[in-house]
């Protein structure tokens, strides 16, 4: 809604919408509310990414114009890739850094890359092995709060900073069951108020809470084989239950809200959910087993699905990493397709 004049006719009013990306405008509607002097600018964009809004009074720009507006992908936009990245070995967990920095677990080859928005490489950092900061088959990654990157790889969590420096190591590299040890950890994400750091250990079928220095908390059991965790907006804990093909809601304490789809390959089911990010209070959910996405709403709701088996445009081979960033662009690690697709 825009404010002018209370005396301006519509007819003297213009407005244009473009995309930084590839110079397309888009004409806008003008119309005068019933408050006097202030305007509605209605359009419908094309793409997604940053746009410019330039309004005009007879010919002339208006205070602060051109205005920066982010296109967040609709319904139809989503499932149509619009970067692919590839050159990856079996990229597994994914996060993006709030400078669009992707950084992803090279899973295959044992190490941590981080790309620029455009998807080019900046550095890759880690070699095989148990010493601290080198990686044993990667899987899951996150960003704390202080800017670090959290890495799980075999029965293993580490924090690192971005000139691969590792601060801290939590769990020696030998599978176990009690605090401070790990079966095969998986997922992780950070609580976005508090700074806790859930890891989904999935062969000991719980979910182990750390604070941001890595000391233990408390676990979260009575799961089964859970591979991913991620937090809403009201500050509920959603987690991939590979084992049980399904999401479960809970409290950042462990108590059960909600259990969401069941087993199969209809609309609305899943097979082995493997990843799972939230964003706009829709929980985007990668199926390992279906090798496609699934989107629902925080209550449980089924919206849709996109995706098939295959190697082509709109298809996956084992996406086992997914995760979006502040303009709502969504990225799947097609792991066995060894690459990103961003759509």
């Amino acid at each position: 809604m825009a404010h002018l004049s209370p005396s301006l006719p519509p007819s003297l009013i213009s407005s244009t919408l473009s995309s930084h990306a590839n110079k397309h405008s888009v004409k806008c509607h003008i119309t005068q509310t019933q408050h006097k002097g202030k305007y509605n600018i209605t359009f419908t964009p094309s793409t997604r990414g940053q746009h410019q809004l330039i309004v005009q009074v007879g010919g002339v720009d208006i205070p602060d114009s051109p205005f920066t507006l982010p296109v967040i992908p609709s319904r139809q936009m989503r499932g149509k890739p619009f970067n692919i990245i590839t050159g990856l070995n079996r990229p597994w967990g994914i996060a993006v850094c709030d400078n669009g920095d992707i950084v992803v677990a090279e899973y295959g080859a044992h190490c941590i890359t981080i790309l620029n928005k455009q998807g080019n490489k900046v550095k890759s950092f880690g070699t095989e092995g148990t010493l601290r900061g080198q990686f044993t088959q990667p899987h899951g990654v996150a960003i704390t709060k202080d800017g670090h990157i959290l890495v799980t790889d075999k029965h293993r969590l580490q924090k690192l900073t971005t000139d691969k420096v590792c601060v801290k190591s939590v769990g020696n590299g030998q599978s176990g069951s009690g605090q401070l040890e790990f079966n095969f950890p998986e997922g992780i994400t950070v609580h976005p108020t508090t700074g806790e750091i859930f890891v989904a250990d999935s062969d000991n079928n719980r979910i182990q809470v750390f604070c941001n220095g890595l000391n233990f908390l408390h676990t979260i059991s009575n799961l089964k084989a859970p591979t991913d965790v991620a937090i809403d907006n009201e500050g509920y804990l959603f987690v991939a239950e590979w084992g049980n093909h399904c999401i479960t809601k809970l409290t950042t304490k462990g108590k059960y809200t909600t259990k969401i789809s069941s087993r199969g390959s209809a609309p609305g089911q899943l097979s082995h959910p493997s990843s799972l990010t939230i964003n706009k209070n829709l929980v985007y959910v990668s199926e390992e087993g279906n090798h496609r996405v699934s989107v629902f709403d925080t209550n449980g709701k089924f919206l849709h699905c996109f995706g098939k088996r295959g190697s082509g445009k709109g298809e996956f081979y084992g996406p086992l990493g997914i995760t979006t960033d502040t303009f709502g662009n969504l990225y799947v690690s097609d792991t066995f397709n060894n690459r990103i697709v961003v759509c």
